[in-house]
């Protein structure tokens, strides 16, 4: 289902199926995710190029707000989980291909270290363990118990 913002009326919304408002607003929601991630991205390169002086801007975070309308916390965060993503190819794999929130990303970039993420022998490179560097909250453990311990069940 191809979705424009002028497109999508909260009259029209509401005329789908319930199945078909939640398919939708999960595409909606990874796409979010995946948005934020890839402006980060754009951030972190803009920020290491330092092409944020040729818009008279003195950090790539005053860039944000000038050029791009962004306040400094969300242009901080999604900076910040670009940054962290780089040393985290599992991770990164698992945000790519869409099976995350960014919620449950940002929970587990707090947690997360290289050293915990390794690939399991033979698998697809996203198979991979992650163990938190303390214990978190049961909640988070649980969902993300199937992806990263046992996800052959995603498959």
């Amino acid at each position: 289902m191809e979705y424009k913002l002028c497109d999508w009326t909260c009259h029209r919304i509401e005329a789908l199926t319930a199945d078909q408002q939640l398919a939708l607003a999960q595409r909606v929601a990874g796409s979010l995710m995946q948005n934020r991630v890839l402006l980060g991205r754009f951030l972190l390169a803009i920020r290491r190029t330092e092409s944020y002086e040729n818009c008279d801007a003195s950090s790539v975070i005053h860039f944000a707000s000038l050029q791009l309308g962004l306040e400094e916390r969300e242009s901080r965060e999604v900076l910040l989980v670009a940054q962290r993503l780089e040393a985290l190819p599992v991770l990164t794999d698992a945000v790519e291909r869409n099976l995350l929130s960014w919620c449950k990303l940002r929970a587990l970039l707090r947690q997360a270290t290289p050293e915990y993420q390794t690939a399991v022998p033979g698998a697809k490179p996203w198979n991979g363990c992650w163990r938190p560097r303390q214990a978190g909250a049961a909640g988070l453990a649980a969902s993300t118990k199937q992806l990263f311990l046992a996800p052959q069940a995603l498959e």
